[in-house]
């Protein structure tokens, strides 16, 4: 394989790891930003699990759980919202 296709392989590759980004907006009529910052901050925190330190292999470590934040956040009244960057 030529240097040139390689390199075109490699962003090929490349662009297609990042894939699109996704966000999620949270919308409640009638929520003031300070009530949606404060049901999405204690959402967040009920989301959060840990993953990894299984045996010593791995260090524990925690990530989000989106669709758990997504279903506090519908449970609180909001309406969910995917935005694709």
């Amino acid at each position: 394989m030529s240097s040139a296709m390689m390199v075109l392989v490699m962003v090929a590759v490349a662009v297609a790891a990042c894939g699109p980004a996704v966000r999620y907006v949270y919308n409640k009529p009638g929520a003031t930003a300070e009530q949606r910052q404060r049901d999405e901050s204690e959402c967040t925190q009920q989301a959060m699990v840990t993953l990894g330190g299984g045996y010593g292999y791995t260090r524990p470590h925690q990530t989000l759980d989106q669709g758990r934040l997504n279903r506090c956040m519908t449970s609180r009244g909001y309406e969910v919202q995917e935005v694709k960057n």
